[in-house]
């Protein structure tokens, strides 16, 4: 990501094209909001607790925390939210398998800070991660966070 604001200016764009990026965290927004892209908010935690730690260095709880933090800077930058991800949502190389409560209980958490700031998510996503999704897994979860 170092080298990401010199990708972003060097895009020849079009008129016709929306252009966007990954922002990571808080720090990923600011800067993406400096230049020439397309900026979207989002929501996104991972199911799986130490997923989170290895690939962001904060836990859920953190994560969360994080959250409220760009929905204040979405908000003050008026900047459109339209989604919301729960990454790891069917297995963790680290954890194993996730229980499905666990995604739903996820996917809560995101629609509450949601609510908070007054703003109606277009779709939530359920992201296999690292690849450990089977089609009944895939029913299971969705399933149950449906159910919700």
């Amino acid at each position: 990501m170092a080298d990401a604001m010199n990708v972003a200016e060097a895009i020849r764009q079009r008129p016709d094209v929306h252009y966007t990026g990954i922002a990571l965290n808080l720090r990923g927004y600011e800067r993406a909001v400096t230049t020439k892209l397309h900026i979207t908010g989002g929501l996104q935690m991972s199911a799986s607790n130490t997923f989170s730690k290895h690939n962001t260095n904060k836990d859920n709880d953190e994560t969360l925390r994080e959250q409220r933090r760009q929905m204040a800077f979405f908000r003050d930058n008026n900047i459109p939210v339209d989604s919301a991800i729960v990454m790891t949502a069917f297995g963790c190389n680290f954890e194993g398998a996730i229980a499905p409560e666990t995604v739903r209980d996820c996917v809560k958490s995101l629609l509450d800070i949601a609510d908070e700031f007054g703003v109606d998510l277009e779709r939530v996503r359920l992201a296999d991660t690292v690849g450990w999704a089977s089609p009944l897994q895939v029913q299971r979860v969705v399933g149950v966070v449906r159910d919700k």
